[in-house]
């Protein structure tokens, strides 16, 4: 109990966790032992301690600094672990859903309206990976800039109904492979007005030159701030 008090976990909680013999888990200063930490608890798929920790990363280190030291790392060695042909799909599905959600819970804290000419954050039609954009509304939010969300595998009608809905600012569209980025939606949205920013490695060369490309979390937020700036 004493060591949970000294690593910053109050006493109360710290009381009821020796007592029930539950694990906690805490953000500390040196990533690799928060890479460590979390990556025991995604191992024993225990939710609430994966949750706590993720709270605790984004609120004290913020969505950048936790995503590109602490859980961006801990996906690509189970990614790694999968090339290997290791089977670890309840690890994988456990953090990407309480990181999903400790984002939600992150931006939300910050209480932003979502605006005309907020940012949209839109995945490609024929994309299922919405947590790269889901973490970048959680950069976006510390920087006082509101989002709106469009999640995975979204018809691309339903995009252009967003953008006309909501007039942002600017819409990124994320793309994980070249097999998903939408040429076809990027110049009916360009040809329509709309500022676009494409985001992902999946766009590779398919910019063709006249569009903001971004690959990384910071230079997204950069990006962007001064877009909308």
């Amino acid at each position: 109990m004493r060591e949970l008090i000294g690593r910053g976990v109050q006493a109360r909680e710290a009381a009821q966790a020796v007592l029930a013999g539950e694990p906690v888990v805490v953000a500390g200063d040196n990533p690799a032992e928060s890479r460590r930490e979390l990556g025991h608890a995604v191992e024993a798929v225990h939710y609430a301690s994966i949750a706590s920790m993720l709270d605790e990363l984004f609120s004290v280190e913020g969505t950048v600094r936790t995503w590109n030291e602490v859980v961006a790392p801990v996906l690509r060695s189970m990614g790694d672990r999968w090339a290997r042909g290791e089977e670890c799909y309840a690890a994988e599905w456990a953090l990407a859903t309480e990181v999903s959600a400790a984002i939600d819970r992150h931006v939300r804290s910050f209480e932003l309206q979502p605006v005309a000419g907020s940012v949209l954050l839109a995945c490609c039609p024929g994309e299922r990976h919405s947590l790269p954009v889901e973490v970048l509304g959680g950069a976006l939010a510390e920087a006082r800039i509101p989002t709106v969300l469009l999640g995975g595998m979204v018809p691309p009608d339903t995009t252009r109904a967003m953008v006309a809905k909501t007039e942002p600012a600017i819409v990124v569209l994320w793309s994980t492979l070249p097999e998903t980025a939408d040429t076809g939606l990027r110049d009916s949205l360009h040809e329509g007005g709309t500022r676009l920013c494409l985001a992902g490695p999946g766009w590779g060369n398919l910019t063709g030159g006249e569009f903001p490309q971004v690959d990384d979390l910071a230079g997204a937020v950069a990006l962007i701030g001064r877009l909308v700036g």
